[in-house]
């Protein structure tokens, strides 16, 4: 019986720390440029293709 009381206040503590980084985190602001770090790897394979078919398009001519 001594031990759930134990793994209870062990609970409480890492679910208590979680919520208050949660919501340290999210009014420092640090997660918001969060989509535009995501779609970052599209437009760069996106801008990688264009610039490959106008060097093919340079090559052609």
């Amino acid at each position: 019986m001594e031990v759930m009381i134990f793994l209870l206040f062990i609970g409480f503590f890492f679910v208590s720390s979680f919520i208050w980084l949660f919501f340290w985190t999210m009014r420092k602001g640090s997660l918001q440029h969060a989509d535009r770090l995501a779609l970052l790897p599209l437009s760069q394979d996106d801008t990688i293709s264009r610039s490959t078919g106008s060097e093919d398009q340079k090559g052609k001519s």
